[in-house]
């Protein structure tokens, strides 16, 4: 055996390793036959399977659950010098986690066309991120002109004068204080800016009133802030404030999200990726997780998310497969690249902009040990066959 035949066999007995896992998850009926590792010099550094029903959380995919585990052994959010094995091509969330915690290659068993048959259509929840508006992100659902209702109402540019100035302040917005240096900014009372030229993702110098967001559609502007909409972006304006002075999340703080439902708030989350040590851990996750935990259920039909920015891919594939109604959000991942924060738009533009861009970017093998992928579906047919 040379030494390709020795590692395309290293790579089938990883990958059958991570069916195994998936074969053990549906039958103890945790969730669907997906299984995923994550391994660094072929060694294993975590294992796991979809944890949907069991964990009672809409986002514990194989990949999630593998990435967090993995996070977890080697401390650190970063997966740079890792490799992901995954029984089946990853949805749109589990992408974006892959995204985020770097890894350096990515193994496929069978594509999503394959689980389709056996009843996991993940193509709506592609379609649903891959409708353009603009930048690459989501189809915005009634409050978008000419562009019917989805699975998720989305309505943006909410608050907008507070977000602005939670960005903009760089006290708070230490990364873009970082890009600034010394200059300071401020804001007139009605949210235009002024003071010192500002720098875009890309470098170049731009003046204040170039950084606005693009005027209201006429869609948008029949949407109006109201009491509710103050009260629910003060609060993660407080959320935001306290991260930072605790100063545990570096650079980070200034994304916070907050479930709502039948006017309560139900849970309220900061980014922690750093303090975490975890590559999933957005404010849009962990305010999923909690509401989870607190309703006791990973459908969360009937609730609202605010965010002060908007969702980058993992965390709007979160907010689809938990149900969520609504989507609030202050700004746009177009505007947070020109406050210093520029992944989020990439993510979008990376996995939708170009089928081809993806393959340039990211490093994936498909097809390893595809006949045990896909047996894992065929042993979940006759062990469980839950669809979620």
């Amino acid at each position: 055996m040379n030494d390709a035949s020795r590692e395309s066999a290293a790579h089938v007995a990883i990958m059958q390793a991570a069916c195994a896992s998936a074969i053990a998850g549906v039958t103890l009926k945790h969730g669907g036959p997906f299984g995923a590792c994550v391994v660094r010099d072929g060694i294993f550094i975590s294992m796991s399977h979809n944890t949907v029903l069991h964990d009672c959380d809409p986002t514990c995919h194989a990949e999630m659950n593998a990435i967090r585990y993995a996070c977890a052994a080697i401390n650190s959010h970063d997966l740079s010098d890792c490799e992901l094995y995954t029984t089946c091509e990853p949805c749109p969330m589990c992408w974006g986690a892959i995204q985020w915690s770097r890894v350096k290659k990515v193994y496929t068993g069978v594509d999503r066309f394959t689980a389709a048959q056996f009843g996991f259509d993940d193509k709506v929840f592609y379609d649903e991120l891959s409708a353009q508006s603009g930048h690459w992100a989501v189809k915005l659902g009634s409050t978008m002109p000419n562009v019917q209702p989805s699975m998720l109402n989305v309505y943006y540019g909410i608050e907008k004068l507070t977000v602005r100035k939670i960005l903009g302040d760089l006290k708070v917005n230490k990364t873009f204080r970082r890009r600034l240096g010394e200059k300071s900014i401020g804001f007139h009372d009605d949210g235009e800016r002024f003071g010192e030229d500002l720098l875009t993702s890309g470098g170049a110098r731009k003046t204040s009133t170039d950084y606005d967001e693009a005027p209201d559609s006429e869609e948008e502007s029949k949407f109006h802030d109201n009491e509710d909409t103050a009260r629910y972006m003060g609060v993660l304006e407080d959320a935001v404030k306290k991260a930072v002075h605790k100063g545990k999340n570096k650079e980070r703080e200034v994304f916070a999200s907050c479930i709502v439902k039948d006017g309560k708030i139900i849970s309220v989350a900061v980014n922690e990726v750093l303090r975490r040590h975890d590559a999933t851990a957005t404010s849009e996750v962990l305010a999923i997780r909690k509401a989870s935990k607190e309703l006791g259920t990973y459908i969360l039909a009937g609730c609202s998310l605010y965010s002060t920015v908007e969702p980058d891919v993992m965390s709007l594939g979160a907010i689809l497969w938990a149900r969520i109604d609504n989507l609030y959000f202050g700004l746009s991942q177009n505007a947070a690249a020109r406050y210093g924060f520029e992944e989020g738009l990439m993510h979008y533009r990376e996995l939708f902009a170009d089928a081809e861009v993806v393959k340039k970017v990211m490093n994936v093998q498909t097809k390893v040990a595809s006949e045990h992928c896909e047996n894992v579906f065929r042993e979940w047919t006759e062990v469980n066959a839950i669809l979620y």
